[in-house]
């Protein structure tokens, strides 16, 4: 038998790992973040979670698939996603997840550790989505206790929605609503879309950009109490938009401190590191030391500093993410990192074994400068290797 257990501090850790070897059996030691007086492997694959593994995926695995295909990979670690869609909001898809059950058993049937769970949580209350206490549920069913990753909430963009169409013209709340609309009305619903993101996300006055903390705030904070019985962290998932300003989640963070809600962290993902407004890599090594006592894991892909927009791009493909990651590596902290999976439809393991090959050549760089050889060609088929 293995035992899973989280990592403990201190001379008891130590004296409780020793009984259990004497005991014949095996430890592993759950991921995660802190910081160690020595460097870290932070690329190593079995510090590697695979991310944003189902919703993209053209070949529509089944959980049992997903699961035999992270073994094909190596990988040891999952973080959940079920949709992106950003449309099909009414009942919080991003949450309501095709079979929560199913893909739990998977995992467990082949020993991944769900690291996380995302939840997209379209409400100021989350207490009053059915959905998330059933997912919870589903948690303490299979005896799991994953991270709860939370970005920001679509209901921003809905008030500005009912604001921008036209008055008297419909929103529409899910996928199938959408695509009845004629090309024109998507057109123009999209132009709304956008305007309402940019006015909704970004507070213009000091004022309004308090009451946004204030509301994230209190919504983080119903969900962390709501999670609290089953044994699972909710952690912030620094998404696009105003939620993805690293200087607005500390802001949430500090006010959550104020609210009862010590060891708040965050998700920190390279892929929503940059657009039109703001661009980390500028300051990356000042941002890091301001945010590093709160960083949960890692997501990293790789980044062009010719592209303004951020669009992510292979690790190894850019000339920014080696950089960052040495900031990192350097720092001393250590925790899970993310192998995301593309923002595009395509084989997800094709995708994942490109992020991995990635990966290596970055681990290689730190490790020794020029060693990795030539940055690696992405693959274009799950047999090549």
């Amino acid at each position: 038998m293995k035992l899973h257990i989280y990592h403990r501090h201190g001379a008891h850790a130590g004296i409780f790992t020793a009984l259990l070897c004497l005991l014949g059996i095996p430890v592993c030691w759950a991921v995660e973040a802190g910081t160690s007086t020595s460097t870290p492997n932070l690329l190593a694959h079995d510090n590697l979670v695979a991310w944003e593994a189902a919703p993209y995926d053209t070949k529509k695995r089944t959980p049992e698939e997903r699961a035999q295909m992270f073994v094909r990979l190596g990988i040891k670690h999952y973080a959940y996603l079920s949709s992106t869609n950003l449309w099909d909001i009414k009942d919080d898809v991003n949450v309501s997840h095709f079979d929560v059950d199913a893909e739990i058993e998977a995992m467990q049937k082949y020993h991944i550790d769900i690291l996380a769970w995302y939840f997209w949580i379209n409400s100021d209350h989350p207490a009053d989505v059915p959905v998330v206490l059933q997912t919870l549920e589903a948690f303490k069913r299979h005896h799991i206790h994953p991270q709860i990753w939370v970005a920001n909430s679509s209901e921003y963009l809905l008030d500005g929605l009912r604001k921008a169409v036209p008055k008297g013209s419909p929103v529409p709340l899910t996928e199938p609503e959408f695509n009845k609309l004629s090309s024109e009305e998507r057109k123009k619903l999209e132009a709304a879309w956008l305007a309402a993101e940019e006015r909704n996300y970004h507070p213009a006055t000091r004022e309004a950009q308090h009451r946004r903390v204030e509301r994230e705030a209190a919504r983080i904070k119903e969900l962390v109490d709501l999670a609290a019985p089953y044994d699972c962290k909710v952690y912030l998932y620094n998404h696009r938009g105003w939620f993805g300003i690293e200087e607005n989640e500390l802001a949430i963070i500090h006010r959550l401190e104020e609210l009862g809600v010590p060891d708040m962290r965050m998700v920190y993902n390279f892929a929503h590191s940059r657009d039109a407004r703001h661009d980390d890599a500028k300051n990356f090594p000042e941002l890091w030391a301001k945010i590093k006592p709160h960083v949960a894991a890692v997501n990293v892909v790789g980044l062009n500093s010719t592209d303004h927009e951020g669009t992510p791009v292979y690790p190894s493909q850019g000339d920014l993410e080696l950089g960052m990651m040495r900031t990192i590596q350097e720092s001393g902290w250590v925790g899970p990192v993310g192998a995301l999976v593309l923002w595009k439809q395509d084989d997800t393991e094709v995708v994942l074994r490109n992020s991995i090959k990635g990966i290596d050549w970055l681990a290689a760089e730190l490790k020794q400068p020029g060693s990795g050889g030539p940055r690696p060609l992405p693959v274009k088929s799950a047999s090549e290797q």
